[in-house]
């Protein structure tokens, strides 16, 4: 019989986070197998919190067990949101999540599982949406609300698995002011090709 396995959540999950970056992981490295469950979180209401610097609000360096997280219906609020140098070691769930207007930060992130961002919300207010140098073991599914007024940017990511963009779109004219249609087009190749690649591997294997 499987084992069944924790979820941290509610106001524990908020309280451990709020502890900041050093006394989560440590927690972390000691329950390596919980769930962790921030659905329905309005992380808006705890920024300047003062554990978490702003430049590193809300996750940056944080490293997370090898269970679901879901970050489903949870809001950001204005500002920039930095997840840099996380670790994901089970699937992240980030479905109907509200986004607010700031930068997007995900470089550099370890997605060790799935990793699901379905019908984001408020997409179109936001500055930046940067994947860049992740490295993602498993599936990489996007899709939004509305139009990206930027370029979701995949550069130098290590892709290893399906990239599904499905019902994803931005205002190319916009989002390529600040960002080269070389480096765009660069982007989409690679997504396309790796794709491919999986289509043709599990239609090899079937």
């Amino acid at each position: 019989m499987a084992k069944e396995i924790k979820t941290l959540s509610g106001d524990k999950a908020i309280e451990k986070w709020l502890e900041g970056c050093d006394k989560w992981n440590k927690w972390v490295s000691e329950h390596p197998e919980y769930n962790v469950d921030f659905t329905g979180v309005d992380f808006s209401k705890h920024r300047g919190c003062e554990n978490i610097s702003e430049h590193k609000w809300p996750f940056a360096e944080f490293r997370f067990p090898n269970g679901k997280v879901s970050f489903v219906g949870a809001t950001f609020g204005e500002g920039h949101v930095n997840f840099i140098h996380a670790t994901f070691g089970g699937k992240v769930i980030f479905i109907r999540t509200t986004l607010g207007k700031g930068n997007y930060n995900f470089k550099k992130v370890d997605f060790m599982d799935r990793t699901i961002f379905h019908e984001l919300q408020n997409a179109s207010v936001i500055k930046s949406f940067t994947f860049q140098f992740a490295t993602f073991e498993k599936s990489l599914e996007i899709s939004a609300d509305d139009s990206f007024n930027c370029v979701v940017d995949l550069t130098g990511t290590s892709l290893s698995n399906q990239v599904v963009l499905e019902n994803l779109s931005c205002n190319i004219n916009t989002a390529l002011t600040e960002f080269s249609r070389r480096q765009y087009c660069s982007m989409i190749a690679v997504s396309t090709a790796c794709s491919r690649s999986f289509a043709s591997s599990a239609h090899s294997s079937v």
